[in-house]
């Protein structure tokens, strides 16, 4: 990666600590602080866990939580379900609700599904998610009533969730039988399965290398290369995702060793001309969005050191995109959020551009994205679907444009006015810690864990307010312990220690254990594995995913 990507990306560094921190969306507490001071209610909180605030969206007959009554309705109707899976505190879910479920078409569309919505946080939901392998919020899984998956979907625009529902009605074969006939079969692919292929979000981990991979292993992988060439001349998005998916996996495999080497594969040559090809095409590029971020220019970077093709085309697609992305930025009609996330991409750019200008922006650049964001923060109510979304470009904004007191100030606002609260306390801890106050940040992660809502939301804010302790305050052993104790103490009760719970418990296992490399914390360690093997002993033996993930927390 050349110096002045290098030099953009720590410009950056602090719109991406904020846009990768946790999010929550739940019902605000009456301690909530009124101004920027890490205030509230400090002390343990009594009886069970408070439930959060939930948000359906309007217009569709939700089946809230209940899974089996889904099925039950769905044999009785004799309909497919869709289940959508979120979390009151996902941000793209939001995003999700506000583009996509409140649009005409997919309502009435709905209306020929069961239709069901499982929180995060709703009972036995990380077991549910277990059963599925649903891995990450939202997700949107179309099944028929004997519970077979035909499709799924993550992220997304209201086109790709039409097609979507249009390709269940038509009753397709199930998604795992089309998956293994890729490797048995020849034959054209209609476009109702290219399509599901393409949106499929289990696709990418079939394809993406680990990074102990060969090419060898890639190879032995699922080939998208057939199915692309199946697919229907129609099919011209279908295409570009499968694409997109399979040059990402070479790019990934291959690019940094070919980077080293000075000299490029023809296939990977050819992955990265495709990955270009389908940048320059302003409406290819925005479907591919969740594969090959739009604003990423680093696969140019890496064309022009691998010589993939003539200099001067390469700038001509080069030139092709930067203006999609202008065109984003300055049209009015459209959506604030996409608006915001091209001005971001412009700041980026340009602070490339001028890698050694102490202030590489102008300042007429700097006052209209500023402009910009204050509007739309303006223009969207706290409650707005799209308010996250809006407030995290925002900071980006700022951050990029060096206001840290800005993205501070947005970020105090929304504690006081947004329904998700202590999303915005734990981002007050990662500010705080970014100017060196650790006493402020530890203050600010303790009462976004205070003030959290639900079953598995409590757990996860929990485990990152201990883990914050024994990054920022390491010696303070008592601390830890004690947080420790009362963060597990969130995992007591059935059906607990499932899905994305048990993942957060191994990265806070992995933590105390990196905190006590020398054993010099062992008493505290044997104490928090303690109240482990309490909670262990609760669990029916009928449970032995959640038991065994249970022993194994801090066993020697």
């Amino acid at each position: 990666m050349r110096t002045h990507l290098r030099s953009a990306m720590k410009h950056h560094a602090l719109a991406a600590i904020l846009a990768t921190t946790v999010a929550t969306a739940g019902c605000g507490s009456s301690e909530r602080p009124t101004d920027a001071s890490p205030q509230g209610n400090s002390g343990a909180i009594p009886g069970a866990p408070p439930e959060p605030s939930i948000v359906l969206p309007t217009g569709i007959d939700w089946i809230k939580g209940d899974v089996e009554a889904a099925f039950a309705q769905a044999r009785a109707e004799g309909k497919p379900v869709l289940l959508y899976w979120g979390a009151e505190w996902c941000i793209p879910c939001h995003a999700l609700k506000a583009k996509v479920f409140s649009q005409p078409d997919f309502i009435e569309k709905a209306r020929r599904f069961v239709t069901v919505y499982l929180d995060g946080d709703d009972p036995g939901a990380q077991k549910w998610a277990d059963t599925h392998k649903v891995l990450g919020y939202p997700t949107v899984i179309l099944l028929r009533p004997d519970r077979s998956e035909i499709a799924r979907r993550q992220g997304g625009d209201v086109r790709e969730y039409l097609g979507m529902l249009d390709v269940v009605l038509d009753d397709p074969q199930p998604i795992d039988d089309l998956l293994a006939s890729l490797k048995q079969s020849t034959a054209p692919l209609s476009l109702q399965d290219c399509r599901r292929l393409a949106f499929d979000p289990r696709l990418p981990r079939l394809l993406l290398a680990d990074a102990e991979d060969t090419p060898l292993r890639l190879q032995q992988r699922l080939d998208l290369q057939p199915a692309i060439a199946r697919c229907p001349a129609e099919a011209r998005i279908e295409r570009a995702r499968l694409t997109a998916l399979y040059s990402s996996a070479v790019a990934r495999l291959e690019g940094e060793g070919a980077l080293k080497r000075g000299e490029a594969s023809p296939r990977l040559k050819q992955a990265v001309r495709s990955l270009l090809e389908l940048q320059s095409d302003p409406r290819l590029a925005r479907a591919v969005g969740d594969i090959v971020p739009l604003d990423e220019e680093e696969v140019f970077d890496t064309a022009e050191r691998l010589k993939v093709m003539d200099r001067r085309e390469l700038r001509q697609l080069q030139q092709r995109w930067i203006a999609a992305l202008e065109a984003d930025a300055d049209d009015p009609t459209v959506p604030a959020a996409e608006r915001l996330r091209a001005i971001v991409a412009r700041l980026v750019r340009t602070i490339k551009q001028n890698p050694k200008s102490s202030a590489p922006i102008p300042k007429p650049l700097a006052d209209d994205a500023r402009d910009q964001a204050t509007l739309a923060l303006r223009n969207t109510p706290p409650a707005a679907p799209e308010r996250a979304e809006i407030v995290e470009r925002s900071k980006a904004i700022l951050a990029l444009i060096g206001d840290t007191e800005g993205v501070r100030k947005i970020v105090a606002e929304e504690i006081k006015v947004s329904p998700l609260p202590y999303f915005y306390m734990s981002q007050m801890g990662y500010l705080a810690a970014a100017r060196g106050n650790r006493e402020e940040a530890i203050k600010w992660f303790k009462l976004s864990y205070r003030e959290s809502q639900g079953i598995a939301t409590r757990f996860q804010w929990g485990a990152s307010y201990v883990k914050q302790l024994l990054q920022l305050r390491p010696e303070d052993e008592s601390a830890i312990r004690e947080a420790a104790i009362e963060v597990l103490g969130e995992l007591e009760g059935p059906g607990r220690i499932y899905g994305h719970t048990r993942n957060q418990l191994a990265e806070l296992d992995a933590s105390l254990r990196k905190w006590n490399v020398d054993d010099k914390r062992a008493q505290a360690m044997v104490a928090i594995r303690s109240r482990m093997a309490g909670i262990c002993a609760k669990i029916p033996a009928s449970e032995v995913s959640a038991r065994q993930a249970c022993e194994r927390f801090l066993a020697d």
